[in-house]
């Protein structure tokens, strides 16, 4: 299980949030799709996951608390799909 509260992350220089207080729950082996408009951080929220990018974390719990061990930090992907 991956829980995470208060997950924001802002880009040097743009003086807006590209996320902003995030929360979620991922259970162990769940399969999960992120959708949203351009710009809406989904990718963003993808490299945090992964730790390509450094958020700014809120309260969290769960089975880990900071960021992510290397080997679950690998457990979330990027496919990034074009529409039609």
């Amino acid at each position: 299980m991956i829980t995470i509260e208060g997950l924001s992350k802002t880009y040097a220089g743009t003086g807006r949030p590209a996320l902003n207080d995030i929360a979620l729950q991922i259970p162990k082996g769940a399969i999960y799709g992120i959708l949203g408009r351009s710009g809406a951080g989904k990718s963003t929220l993808i490299r945090c996951l992964n730790l390509l990018e450094r958020p700014h974390l809120g309260p969290h719990s769960g089975e880990r608390t900071g960021y992510y061990p290397v080997e679950q930090g690998g457990a979330a992907g990027l496919s990034p799909a074009a529409p039609g």
